[in-house]
């Protein structure tokens, strides 16, 4: 039995911060399981139709009946907004939906009306629609909501819609793990009654289908609906919650030290419930049922006592309807919980967490995701997932090739072990241990770094992270104070509009972005860093532009040769025409992305700190005022010019390497001419022809 570690990938992770994660957990791998990154997508319903909430349940549900168009704006989301695009979703990859719209009317059922305001999740359909949670509700009452119909078709069409938009991915939902009324996630009373009416229900084993308390037709075609609307779910996702804990030694009974703390027993509790829940075998229970005469005549055989009760019927398991995944948010400080300290996931948490799982002997997935724009489901502490670069033990599997195997071309070239080499004396390598050491770090990478990687990484985030809340903020035209424009653009139709705070923003921030991602592979070239990152080419170089190795041998020889040839006697006083050729990784660079921190991490940061956000998150930008233009095209402008300056160094230092390489080609030739002069048969005739009179002059050639 193994539990497979998977890191989420959020909604919210954009295309533009390019991290690829490898995951690693020592706990799992070293109990039989396995570590994966990256095979989950976490897709929230409402970011897909640009809303927050609905008016009423109706409405929802109507929202996602235009199937094509719902899975050409699924599509269109995912190549925008999801982290790789499309391609991420050409996989068999799972693709987990979040319900969590806010339906603000229930008006189809008036006992659901503790529902109205609230998020609407699959766990509403097992514990208020299916279930108990509702007024005037018995707790063994098999009735459903009038509101179930409605509820269970939104649920339906969107899955629909996201297996013809991803026909290649399986699709899972948030179903359970919700607080009790002590405030602890639990799986409560509700729910398990909820999923057993629900899955009676769909089977027709509900005792009022047969007349008993609620009359249902027999022909009645609704449970047969309701039965059709997980046929495009493949997978239940039991949610898990991490209580907060305000203190690390808090028990549950106050005087016992040998109490279990809250967060251990929930991670203990947790799983046993979601896990008892879906393997929990329901049977209907007929002499329980409201309504249940012990005389009544339930065949129609004229028998009216109680040798004649309807049978009894076991449904089997839920997991026969639902497989069974976990899903864990967390990130560096656990935002889903207020940032205290006590709330991190530590390395002691995580591996109960794990522990516990592993414990209950199912093949299961454990998820991890966080709702940090930008951050993966990554903990400090923990190192569950980490960047390939800074793993020390991570080790790529050498290539074997044996007697029996074929060659394989690429790999392991070099210790072939084609010769008996015992007795072979080793070559003498006259270098001291500091210079062999030196070599090592050179050879591994770990001699270089870019002096202006942090300031350049500290745009790149910044910019992504905003460009992130810019586009699912609610926005509003850029218009001034006497209600005019301040900037427009064509749409599709080719008719003038307003263009808005977000488009200007976004696209000034994309600028700069895109700038800062170039001067980075710049930067990386200069400093070396190029020879082991993927995308340049052999030896770090881009196109025409070489890498280190390459620059550093032109930029010293065209010092020498500059010194020498202009400062006239060996001696005089050495001119730097050296470091023109790195400006970008030295002092000129440094000060220039100081400046455009300052101006995405400072002023466009606190600009936009001036708006609210909703209580989901969402940056509110409706409250823009006309005094307002002239700072935000301000930024607009300061942007630009940074990216000028930018392009602009990158430029210098380029120039300064192609005036170089001239220059030395052109003195080399200078050399190759006194060459000349010491062949009097051929060179000085060949010299005589081609030579103006004064070269001639200066050489002595008649």
């Amino acid at each position: 039995m193994t539990t497979n570690l998977y890191t989420a990938v959020s909604e919210n992770f954009l295309t533009t911060p390019d991290i690829q994660y490898e995951v690693t957990c020592p706990i799992i791998t070293e109990n039989g399981g396995e570590a994966f990154g990256d095979e989950a997508i976490i897709i929230s319903t409402n970011s897909i139709e640009s809303v927050t909430s609905y008016p009423d349940l109706l409405t929802w549900r109507n929202a996602a009946t235009n199937s094509d168009q719902y899975a050409t704006d699924l599509r269109d989301y995912a190549e925008q907004n999801i982290l790789g695009g499309l391609s991420r979703f050409d996989d068999e990859k799972i693709i987990i939906l979040d319900f969590n719209t806010i339906i603000d009317d229930y008006t189809f059922d008036p006992n659901l009306a503790n529902l109205n305001g609230r998020i609407a999740t699959p766990s509403m359909i097992f514990t208020s629609i299916f279930g108990t949670n509702r007024e005037n509700t018995d707790v063994d009452e098999y009735l459903p909501s009038s509101a179930a119909t409605l509820f269970l078709q939104g649920v339906s069409l969107r899955a629909q819609n996201f297996k013809l938009a991803f026909p290649n991915c399986k699709i899972a939902v948030n179903m359970f793990g919700i607080y009790d009324t002590a405030g602890f996630p639990s799986l409560v009373l509700e729910t398990e009654k909820g999923i057993r009416n629900f899955l009676l229900y769909i089977n027709r084993e509900a005792p009022f289908i047969k007349g008993w308390a609620y009359d249902v037709n027999e022909n009645d075609s609704t449970p047969d609906d309701y039965a059709k609307v997980f046929d495009d779910i493949d997978i239940g996702i039991g949610q898990l919650f991490l209580p907060l804990i305000y203190e690390n030694d808090e028990v549950l009974e106050e005087g016992d030290p040998d109490f279990p703390n809250v967060m251990q027993q929930v991670q203990e509790l947790q799983p046993l419930q979601i896990t008892g829940t879906y393997q929990q075998s329901f049977t209907s229970e007929p002499t329980t049922a409201p309504g249940y005469d012990p005389l009544g005549d339930y065949n129609n055989d004229g028998i009216t006592n109680g040798a004649d009760p309807p049978p009894s019927s076991a449904m089997g398991a839920v997991d026969a309807f639902f497989d069974l995944d976990f899903l864990h948010t967390v990130s560096y400080e656990n935002l889903d919980f207020p940032p205290l300290e006590s709330s991190f996931l530590t390395l002691d948490q995580f591996n109960n967490m794990v522990s516990n799982i592993q414990k209950l002997e199912l093949d299961t997935n454990l998820y991890l995701r966080t709702n940090e724009l930008g951050v993966s489901a990554y903990d400090p502490l923990t190192g569950v997932i980490s960047d390939p670069e800074d793993l020390d033990d991570f080790d790529d599997e050498e290539t074997q090739v044996g007697p029996t195997e074929d060659y394989v071309g690429q790999g392991q070239l070099i210790n072939l072990d084609l010769f008996n080499t015992s007795g072979c004396d080793q070559p003498p390598l006259p270098l001291p241990e500091s210079t062999l050491n030196t070599l090592r770090n050179v050879i591994t990478g770990e001699a270089f770094r870019s002096p202006v990687e942090g300031a350049v990484n500290g745009v790149i985030e910044g910019a992504g992270t905003m460009i992130g809340q810019l586009a699912n903020s609610f926005d509003t035209p850029l218009l001034l104070a006497n209600g005019q424009p301040a900037l427009t653009t064509l749409d599709d139709f080719g008719v003038p509009r307003p263009v808005t705070v977000s488009e200007y923003l976004s696209e000034k921030l994309v600028i700069i972005k895109e700038a800062s991602d170039n001067f980075q592979s710049h930067a990386y070239r200069l400093s070396g860093m190029s020879n082991y990152k993927e995308g340049f080419e052999a030896g770090g170089s881009i196109g025409d532009l070489p890498g280190l190795t390459g620059l550093q041998a032109i930029a010293q020889n065209y010092n020498n040769v500059k010194n020498a040839l202009d400062s006239g006697n060996i001696g005089e006083v050495l001119v730097d025409h050296y470091s023109p050729f790195f400006g970008s990784i030295l002092g000129p660079g440094q000060a220039l992305y100081d400046s455009v921190n300052s101006l995405i991490n400072g002023n466009i940061r606190g600009f936009l700190d001036e708006f609210p956000t909703t209580e989901d998150g969402r940056l509110n930008l409706t409250g823009f005022k006309a005094e307002q233009v002239d700072n935000l095209l301000q930024l607009g402008r300061d942007v630009l010019d940074l990216q000028k300056s930018i392009e602009n160094l990158i430029e210098s230092d380029n120039s300064t390497y192609f005036a170089a390489l001239d220059y030395i080609s052109k003195t080399t030739l200078g050399f190759s001419v006194l060459t000349m002069m010491e062949d009097p048969c051929f060179s000085q005739k060949l010299l005589g022809q081609i030579a103006k009179p004064d070269l001639k002059g200066l050489l002595n050639l008649s």
